[in-house]
């Protein structure tokens, strides 16, 4: 596997749901785009639907991610899921107390109960990327 790379230029196109969301990602820098669907590693959030029924737990997860997603993101990328998705880590800018901080936001969704951690191997990968990627001002 290569080495997480973490992507500042970035720009939310879509929510889809607790996990995953549309991105355009700057991934040179010549403006060479990543445009496509990509899921938060090592979270399982709930469905939206469920049943063809609206799933009140699915809707809260897509929310508060997207409340994350309002903010300036980082992303850090490493593989792919078995669909293609890039499994990425996002990282959302806030001011506390007047310091900036970047949030984890995979490990707020999991802590605040939005999502489930989804196997040992995505917390292996989730744990090699916050040494290698974090940045500046991180706050687990």
């Amino acid at each position: 596997m290569r080495n997480p790379i973490l992507y500042e230029d970035v720009e939310v196109l879509k929510v889809i749901d607790g996990d995953t969301a549309h991105l355009k990602i700057n991934i040179f820098i010549d403006k060479q785009f990543f445009i496509g669907p990509c899921r938060l590693l090592g979270i399982n959030a709930p469905e939206l639907h469920v049943d063809r029924k609206l799933n009140p737990a699915g809707v809260d997860a897509k929310a508060a991610l997207l409340e994350w997603l309002k903010k300036p993101i980082k992303v850090a990328a490493k593989s792919e899921d078995k669909f293609g998705r890039p499994l990425i880590t996002i990282w959302a800018k806030e001011t506390i107390a007047k310091k900036v901080v970047w949030t984890n936001v995979n490990e707020w969704m999991l802590e605040n109960k939005f999502a489930k951690r989804m196997g040992l191997q995505g917390q292996k990968i989730q744990d090699e990327m916050n040494e290698k990627t974090l940045p500046k001002n991180f706050k687990k």
